[in-house]
């Protein structure tokens, strides 16, 4: 029987891509890490390439490792799924990523808060 494809969470995808920024550091591979982890290169591989599309036990024991932070399991970035696969597409995994993302959103704040106020016939203050 086939498998139903399922959505990434913004949380996959944002681990995805700070592995993938480790492994570019010099002196990291796929092999080293998965020496240091225990957990089979080729299982690290199909993280990267997106054929595994959750954080697996042994996916976050690669994290762990490499010392990427994840939240537990159930925790989101946001409540809304839409949200979290936006920010999971906009982000790439850096701190300068994330310092540009965040100035991005909080300069849209106003934007969209003057949208909604237009929209319900009201003016902002």
């Amino acid at each position: 029987m086939p498998r139903i494809a399922t959505e990434q969470s913004a949380e996959t995808i944002k681990a995805r891509r700070a592995l993938e920024a480790y492994l570019r550091e010099p002196g990291r591979s796929q092999v080293a890490l998965s020496r240091d982890s225990s957990i089979a290169q080729p299982t690290i591989s199909k993280f990267l390439s997106g054929r595994i599309k959750s954080l697996t036990p042994d996916v976050r024991a690669v994290m762990k490792v490499a010392n990427i932070g994840i939240k537990g399991r159930g925790a989101t970035l946001s409540a809304d799924a839409r949200i979290q696969r936006a920010l999971g597409e906009a982000w790439d995994g850096t701190e300068a990523g994330t310092q540009l993302l965040a100035r991005a959103i909080e300069a849209l704040g106003g934007v969209l808060r003057d949208a909604t106020a237009h929209k319900r016939g009201g003016t902002r203050a």
